[in-house]
């Protein structure tokens, strides 16, 4: 849709230099040129939104490299949760057991 809105433009911008009296010393009243122009504008765009792409790329991967590492931390914490919580039910089990031997 863009493009077609750019092409259209542009007809438009050669159609009414065409219109235009020739001058030779004019930019803007030689074609060529002006397409000349028009072309490195566009060289400019798309160099820039490569440039744009490929800097969000880079940081998509450095946010998917961080978002993994926080799930290992947490998965680490998590587990090493669970085997205090764990070892916490053994001794309390063993103090009771202890407890229950010793009380006549």
């Amino acid at each position: 849709m863009e493009r077609g809105r750019r092409r259209q433009r542009r007809q438009e911008q050669n159609s009414s230099l065409m219109r235009q009296p020739a001058n030779a010393n004019s930019w803007e009243s030689n074609p060529r040129l002006e397409l000349s122009r028009e072309l490195e504008e566009t060289r400019r765009e798309l160099a820039r939104e490569k440039s744009l792409t490929k800097r969000f790329l880079s940081q998509e991967q450095e946010t998917r490299r961080k978002l993994e590492e926080a799930k290992q931390k947490l998965a680490r914490k998590v587990k090493w949760n669970e085997l205090s919580v764990a070892k916490e039910k053994d001794i309390q089990d063993e103090f009771e057991s202890l407890k229950r031997t010793c009380d006549p």
